[in-house]
This record gives structure tokens, C-alpha cells and sequence, in this order.
């Protein structure tokens, strides 16, 4: 697929680039965050704060 093809896509679905980017990187951090609550019960009863604190110490 071409940026043409792209383009043409994000038109008919009547999105712009950037909310097609936006639902990407959602799909991508749901999937990311249910497996590490398939990896950790700890990490299953964190808040999202507390996520973000341990994804920001691990940077």
C-alpha cells in the first residue's frame, strides 16, 4: 500500500491521519496492558497512576 492508499482509507473512513493513529496506538496499549495483568496479579490491582509511575521509572 502506497501513502495514496493510505490516504484514500483514512478519507472514506471520514478520519483524519492523526485519529487514525490514535486508534492504532490505543489497539496497541490494551493488548500491552492485558498481558502484563496475564503476567502479574500485582500489576492486575495497580491503579493507572501507579502504572504510569512504573513505566515512567523504568525510562
Amino acid at each position: 500500500m502506497d501513502t495514496d492508499d493510505f490516504y484514500a482509507l483514512v478519507d472514506a473512513a471520514g478520519r483524519d491521519e492523526d485519529a487514525y493513529v490514535r486508534v492504532d496506538r490505543l489497539r496497541i496499549t490494551k493488548e500491552f496492558l492485558e498481558g502484563l495483568c496475564e503476567d502479574s496479579d500485582e500489576i492486575k490491582e495497580m491503579s493507572v497512576t501507579d502504572i504510569i509511575d512504573l513505566m515512567e521509572g523504568a525510562l
